[in-house]
């Protein structure tokens, strides 16, 4: 499995975590990218070889950034680069279905870049986007995850509903993703209840999203706490071991995890110097790798990386580690076997140095 997460993660939280220049570099790739939209919805363009390349140039342009140096980061810069050039080999042979195939490979890392900046950063660039991905994108999956990266969550949630509406196939990971978007995005459970009762009585939805959609109204029923005060907190990281120990995405502890990463996510946004946020990083590292199946790729590593750096002294300190860890040899395992990079080992050992030696206990 080749291994997109942590540069991912950086290029969605781009504001938090990058200085001015790294900005600046990822914008031009933004900038970039969106000239391609519309050959890559099958528009002919006579000038796609030149705007291909001038993407390529200023992705690597932006790998010279101090921030985009991270070893961790190479595999994603491995994939682009091939992409690249497989989308340069179609074109050769005129086998454009390829090329555009091969384009859309990296259509979310270019996308996540500016998606998550604030709207008057990027809404120059978004009106740009929008004017093009209006006139070309035709299916509501691709409106859909598109209108998500853009944070418009109403616009989202309705191209879900209708993907799910007009396919004979029905998804269930569909309905999850509604519901995600309802209960962590958009912060409205009332919503959610009322599409899931919906759907749960129409005939045309298989038995089991009957039955899942059912389950989850009974969840949603259960009253969660909404205070975010330090009690409350303190319970909630408490219930992330039941969350984790028997994590089922396609159940009740699916609608857990979106409650639980909304409060926190709320939480630290309030209180960014809270004394809980050691666990509470822990338990969204955790929860974000078990319910994030909306993303092409897992955010919970940062979140268990950030953990281990910033508060190496924490009694969650080493859980952290394990966590991270565990993911990142996930991470690189494939058919083949575990295949992971000496760069990224060296990390690894880094990052176990830094908890191996301290007095403090872990948490069970």
């Amino acid at each position: 499995m080749k291994k997109v997460v942590i540069f991912l993660f950086f290029l969605c939280h781009i504001d938090a975590w990058a200085d001015d220049s790294t900005k600046r570099s990822m914008r031009k790739v933004f900038e970039d990218y969106i000239k391609l939209l519309p050959y890559m919805y099958g528009t002919k363009d006579k000038d796609m070889i030149v705007k291909l390349n001038n993407l390529e140039q200023s992705f690597l342009k932006a790998q010279h950034d101090k921030m985009l140096k991270n070893p961790i980061f190479s595999p994603v810069a491995k994939i682009f680069k091939e992409n690249i050039s497989e989308i340069k080999k179609g074109r050769q042979i005129q086998d454009d279905s390829y090329a555009r195939h091969r384009l859309k490979k990296i259509n979310t890392l270019c996308i996540s870049c500016h998606s998550q900046l604030p709207r008057k950063q990027y809404s120059k660039i978004a009106n740009q986007y929008n004017a093009i991905t209006d006139k070309y994108i035709r299916r509501n999956h691709d409106k859909a995850m598109l209108s998500y990266f853009l944070r418009d969550y109403s616009a989202s949630v309705q191209y879900f509903k209708k993907e799910f509406g007009e396919t004979s196939n029905q998804d269930v990971s569909v309905v999850k993703t509604i519901l995600k978007i309802y209960v962590e995005n958009l912060e409205d459970e009332e919503k959610a209840a009322k599409y899931l009762q919906s759907i749960s009585i129409n005939k045309k939805t298989s038995n089991e999203i009957k039955n899942l959609s059912k389950g989850w109204i009974q969840g949603l029923r259960q009253p969660f706490p909404q205070k975010n005060d330090t009690k409350s907190i303190k319970k909630l990281i408490a219930r992330v071991n039941n969350v984790k120990d028997n994590f089922n995405i396609n159940s009740s502890s699916a609608l857990e995890a979106f409650r639980l990463k909304r409060t926190f996510n709320n939480y630290i946004a309030r209180n960014p110097n809270t004394k809980f946020m050691p666990e509470i990083l822990y338990s969204l590292g955790i929860l974000t790798d078990r319910s994030n199946d909306l993303y092409l790729y897992s955010l919970g590593e940062m979140y268990l990386k950030k953990c281990v750096v910033n508060f190496p002294k924490s009694k969650i300190a080493k859980d952290c580690y394990t966590a991270y860890e565990d993911s990142v040899i996930f991470g690189f395992t494939g058919s083949s076997g575990t295949n992971i990079p000496s760069d990224v080992k060296k990390e690894l050992r880094t990052l176990r140095s830094i908890v191996k030696n301290k007095k403090s206990k872990t948490r069970s």
